[in-house]
């Protein structure tokens, strides 16, 4: 059955509201502007290194801190700002919403339940937020304590600081969390978040790390099945992998054997944060993973064709509903939306068209008759020691042809689409053809949000019929002189 899922961010709720909105009254109206007709689950992150709840295993994020009478709040010596993060906001939320409501997860879990949507628990397993301000509030006395434990402290790094799940007291302290999530609150699900923020082993340790990952999820499905013969219902467990199954494994995620011994029930799959990858292996994870697990692909906030684009331009409504048909239509069961969150301006890029998406883009017939763009994106992940496989753009184009290969998902019959191009420049002898056919230059559509991409935007109309169902190839043509692609999509109009 196709979907939603989102991810709640764990200081959105917090940071991006003011104090009085720290109530029962305002979880619930945070909990109505997420509730789409097609969104099926919630998971609320629930902590990074410290926890954003009273927390008997990890410390919460106000221990220690210090309100002082003119307003400021203070962390060992040093006063909390909200930048480069909305810290002194979120503490100081964090801290009045639990005086203000003792258990503000089960208000969000019954009131979830009451508008049909699942509530889980999302686990971020490795936090590392700004890991080289050694005094950062939100850094554990755990991580502090102990630098023996990080997978390679001597790397100036924010993932050189990561903690190391080869250590047995990492693992144990993570386990004690999950047990806490599920046994306290009694959610759904619980969603162990492996993309926050690998990689978890030293350096040419990550093959030894397939065993011990493997233990330590069984051990959460042990969790889970405890606590679903205690509250009487189903327990799932989720899980966030790189798009890659290759990349994944290398990493120490044996997605395939967790599957296989029923350990977890949702997989998803999904970049980094630089962008949404526009051509994950769907194909390839169904078929090693069978049909018996849900597969959810990840959709992250920013839109970037390469790294060297600077963070800005945001997933339009058009863009996400691109990545919906497509990902869908490859066989992925579900979306799932990160840093797509409502308060934090930031990361939302018009909470008017979230609204729209998320009644709409969560199946294959409601989205496919809409207004869509498929723009050529990139994985932003490689296996540690390993060349990173992309982006394919800024791409070369001189005497002979470059094909970029775009997929389109279904329902493309009758449809009116273009071929939208940013080069660097732009001659007479420029041609694009499309599935070998020619395509016409015409003008701009209207109501083209422009993204972050540098020189001569241009648009070429598909002719009727040549445009069809999963993978299309653009040919661009430039003669004798060299121009450079930098930014490619195809853009489909809304079906008549």
């Amino acid at each position: 059955m196709a979907g939603i899922i989102i991810n709640e961010d764990f200081e959105n709720f917090m940071a991006s509201r003011p104090m009085e909105k720290m109530t029962e009254a305002g979880l619930k109206e945070q909990i109505d502007n997420y509730s789409g007709k097609q969104v099926e689950m919630i998971v609320f992150c629930g902590n990074g290194m410290r926890a954003m709840f009273d927390s008997h295993v990890f410390e919460p994020l106000w221990k220690d801190m210090e309100e002082l009478p003119d307003g400021r709040l203070m962390y060992r010596g040093v006063e909390v700002t909200n930048d480069p993060l909305p810290v002194k906001n979120n503490a100081m939320n964090c801290k009045r919403l639990y005086e203000n409501n003792k258990n503000p997860f089960k208000t969000r879990i019954d009131y979830a339940r009451s508008k049909g949507i699942k509530a889980g628990a999302s686990m971020r397993m490795n936090d590392v937020h700004w890991a080289l301000k050694p005094e950062f509030l939100m850094h554990s006395d755990f991580w502090r304590k102990h630098p023996e434990f990080r997978r390679a402290a001597y790397q100036p790094t924010w993932t050189g600081q990561a903690l190391d799940y080869a250590i047995p007291e990492v693992r144990e302290r993570s386990l004690a969390l999950i047990r806490e999530y599920l046994e306290r609150f009694e959610f759904d699900a619980i969603e162990v978040d492996w993309m926050r923020t690998p990689p978890h082993f030293r350096p040419g340790f990550e093959a030894q790390g397939l065993r011990i990952l493997n233990d330590f999820m069984q051990q959460v499905r042990g969790i889970a099945d405890k606590t679903a013969e205690k509250t009487g219902h189903s327990v799932d467990v989720l899980v966030r992998v790189p798009t890659d199954p290759d990349i994944a494994r290398r990493h120490g995620f044996d997605v395939v054997r967790w599957v296989k011994e029923k350990w977890v029930s949702h997989v998803t799959v999904t970049n980094h944060y630089a962008t949404t990858d526009f051509d994950p292996p769907l194909e390839l994870w169904r078929s090693l993973l069978g049909d018996e697990v849900s597969l959810a692909a990840g959709m992250d906030i920013n839109c970037r064709q390469h790294f060297n684009v600077p963070l800005g331009f945001r997933n339009t409504e058009d863009i996400i509903k691109g990545y919906a048909a497509s990902f869908l239509y490859r066989g992925a069961n579900k979306l799932y939306f990160f840093n797509h969150m409502d308060g934090n301006k930031s990361c939302m890029y018009d909470f008017n068209q979230f609204k729209r998406v998320i009644d709409c883009a969560g199946s294959l017939e409601t989205v496919e008759p809409e207004k869509r763009r498929h723009v050529v994106t990139f994985n932003d992940m490689n296996a540690p020691g390993t060349p990173f496989k992309g982006p394919l753009l800024p791409l070369k184009v001189d005497a002979y042809n470059a094909e970029i290969r775009i997929n389109v998902g279904g329902g493309t019959a009758n449809r009116n689409a273009f071929v939208i191009l940013v080069t660097d420049t732009l001659n007479e002898m420029t041609k694009v053809r499309l599935n070998t056919v020619y395509c016409t230059k015409c003008t701009m559509p209207d109501e083209y949000e422009k993204p972050l991409a540098d020189g001569t935007f241009s648009a070429w109309q598909i002719p009727a019929e040549v445009l069809h169902d999963g993978d299309n190839v653009i040919e661009i043509e430039a003669g004798q002189e060299e121009i450079y692609v930098n930014w490619c999509e195809i853009l489909i109009q809304v079906k008549e």
